[in-house]
């Protein structure tokens, strides 16, 4: 009995280490949260040495989540916002785009995926530099179509995408292979059945 008690327990403790291994694909904030964190990187590669205030400027637009995380990242990184900060940094987020494409299966009968583009781009201008900075940084990968809604978020319009449709010999293949296994479960039944 002890025995028993003692196996149960260690199948609990092995099922609940597979549980926490399985990896969650990560929302498209997220994403966009990753990227943010590398336009923190651009500015401070962009800073002069020693700087560690600075007047971070952008419009309140519908970008504002990304501006609280770039104020955060920047926080992290040791950079300080202030009002009367000698340098000022102007970052405006134009161009945000996540699109679904080429959609796939993983493997034969496997689930479907899609490719992922996220895209976050816009300008940098630091006070003192001539030339305003353009930048635009991508992250691409493949999810689970299964996944989609889970990883959108409705009230940020462009974390929103819409998927592509399925392809067709895909669709097509899934029918031929159940009606195909149907027949031979059939032919196999009569065949062995009437010797």
């Amino acid at each position: 009995m002890k025995v028993q008690s003692q196996s149960i327990k260690i199948l609990a403790v092995v099922l609940l280490f597979n549980l926490s291994a399985i990896s969650q694909t990560k929302t498209n904030i997220d994403v966009y949260y990753s990227l943010v964190d590398s336009v923190a990187q651009l500015i401070l590669s962009r800073l002069p040495e020693n700087q560690i205030e600075i007047k971070l400027n952008s419009p309140l637009n519908d970008y504002l989540i990304l501006t609280n995380r770039l104020k955060s990242s920047l926080t992290q990184k040791g950079i300080t916002q202030s009002l009367s900060a000698p340098l000022q940094a102007d970052v405006d987020f134009d161009k945000s785009s996540v699109r679904y494409s080429d959609m796939h299966r993983s493997s034969f009968l496997g689930s479907m995926k899609v490719v992922r583009k996220v895209e976050l781009g816009g300008n940098l201008s630091i006070a003192g530099k001539i030339v305003p900075t353009k930048f635009l940084f991508i992250s691409i990968d493949s999810i689970l179509v299964d996944d989609v809604k889970n990883i959108e978020n409705s009230v940020y319009l462009f974390t929103v995408s819409d998927l592509p449709a399925e392809p067709f010999f895909s669709s097509l293949l899934e029918p031929a292979v159940a009606i195909g296994t149907a027949a031979i479960a059939i032919y196999l039944f009569f065949s062995v059945r009437s010797k």
